[in-house]
């Protein structure tokens, strides 16, 4: 249900909001097009710029319902008879966390073919993506993916092992799901942003791992980084994220037992 519920939300964005907002119609002249490529930072249109967020937003979206099961293994005395096993608490944690992840690379892959299936159903916009895609941009992609996941899976396991009750966890995730998307470019360019926005931006890891994967879909011409640099620093928030999350549950697995 909670994976359904995150799943529907990026889908909607990306059937309606990303067929309804239409640059190219604003400016249909080459120079607006032309002017529209550089500012999407060389997406064919819109909607292909869009869908890659969405594609990124998706697992985030997954991701922040992943503490929902240690929250319910907490309240239903099932982390208690866990952590009183021999098993070591950080693998514990590590099982949980393979397995939320998992389930957070699922939707993502489901948006990317939806985004791209769309091309075949007459009056939609689907995603356009270079003929130059090989296997070496794809692994990229998942990469990116992946690390991200595991980026917002993590701290979201941790504050679903350390919530006292539902309500606490859910009025969190709640503030911090639109947050997260707003402050990355998943939806607009970055350069359209106020500067103190685009610093926010930066560093927000839904915005490197969203130009990991567009500049493989679409070229790297008019990026300031390659997507190694940025894949790397997703590693960095990722390990910091895993580090950080481990910490936390490793105290409350102590104070549990």
């Amino acid at each position: 249900m909670f994976m359904m519920g995150g799943f529907l939300g990026p889908l909607l964005y990306l059937v309606l909001f990303g067929q309804a907002f239409n640059l190219s119609a604003l400016l249909p002249n080459s120079i607006g097009n032309e002017y529209i490529t550089n500012s999407l930072l060389g997406a064919p249109n819109y909607f292909s710029y869009f869908a890659i967020g969405m594609v990124a937003f998706s697992s985030v979206s997954i991701a922040i319902f992943s503490g929902v099961n240690a929250l319910f293994d907490r309240t239903l005395g099932i982390m208690k008879r866990t952590i009183g096993t021999p098993a070591d608490k950080s693998s514990i944690f590590a099982g949980y966390l393979l397995f939320q992840t998992i389930l957070t690379l699922i939707p993502a892959f489901v948006v990317l073919v939806i985004s791209y299936g769309l091309n075949y159903i007459p009056g939609l916009s689907g995603l356009t993506i270079s003929d130059s895609l090989g296997i070496l941009n794809l692994s990229e992609i998942f990469v990116a993916i992946v690390l991200l996941s595991l980026s917002f899976t993590s701290l979201f396991l941790a504050f679903g092992f350390i919530s006292k009750d539902n309500n606490t966890y859910f009025g969190l995730t709640a503030v911090l799901q639109l947050p997260v998307l707003l402050t990355s470019n998943a939806m607009y360019p970055q350069s359209t942003m106020p500067p103190w926005l685009q610093s926010i931006v930066s560093v927000n890891p839904v915005t490197m791992a969203v130009n990991v994967i567009r500049e493989n879909m679409f070229g790297s011409m008019l990026y300031p980084y390659d997507p190694a640099i940025y894949t790397a620093e997703l590693a960095i928030w990722s390990l910091a994220l895993i580090l950080l999350a481990l910490f936390i549950v490793r105290r409350s697995f102590y104070s549990e037992s």
